[in-house]
């Protein structure tokens, strides 16, 4: 079978992958030092009990700080046209419902 068309070869992957790297890892490590060193001194300093709730924390912040420095949004504009119709359906059934509507919701209310 032939590969999908939107898949790139192993070696195309790592290429891209190594070149992120290398344009990214000084700011990388200064964020995941940032977070990971003064987190690891107040772990060394908590009860046993709180360890692991700490650590879950840090590494929540620590993802979410990945995500938003590396991370990517991407909203494709098929989405926002389907969306955007949508709404507008919906605004223009509340502001000028058509008569079936109307009759119906006359007669639900007697």
């Amino acid at each position: 079978p032939a590969p999908a068309p939107n898949l790139k070869s192993p070696a195309v992957c790592m290429s891209q992958g190594l070149s992120n790297y290398q344009e990214n890892y000084k700011q990388d490590w200064i964020n995941s030092w940032m977070i990971w060193v003064p987190g690891h001194v107040v772990t060394a300093n908590l009860s046993a009990h709180l360890k692991v709730p700490w650590v879950a924390a840090v590494s929540f912040g620590y993802v979410c700080m990945l995500s938003a420095t590396r991370g990517e949004f991407v909203v494709k504009e098929e989405q926002v046209k389907k969306a955007s119709k949508a709404l507008v359906r919906k605004v223009t059934k509340i502001i000028m419902p058509s008569e079936e509507e109307e009759e119906d919701d006359r007669q639900s209310r007697k």
